[in-house]
């Protein structure tokens, strides 16, 4: 959800690579507001330190991307208070 309409570094592919010049199609972005994506963040630290830390480490630094490319800038804050929170791991 998050994600959607992006790419990410290295994971794209170069038509030199291989023979086919198939290129896959980009799905289209879906707009999420900034209380949409602080809401989100509320689950994910929840879930982080409840048996799911490194898919929420994914989804912190997914989401923290997104309200960088949106420059949403309480979400950015909220996402840096959580990544440095979790850089010691889950207790």
């Amino acid at each position: 959800l998050v994600t959607q309409g992006f790419t990410k570094p290295g994971h794209h592919q170069r038509s030199s690579y291989s023979e086919s010049s198939f290129v896959p199609r980009l799905l289209p972005r879906i707009p999420v507001s900034n209380q949409f994506l602080l809401e989100f963040l509320h689950g994910i630290y929840f879930a982080m330190y409840n048996d799911c830390w490194y898919v929420g480490c994914q989804a912190v630094e997914d989401i923290h991307n997104r309200a960088c490319y949106d420059a949403y800038p309480d979400v950015m804050l909220v996402t840096n208070a959580v990544r440095n929170s979790s850089s010691s791991g889950p207790s």
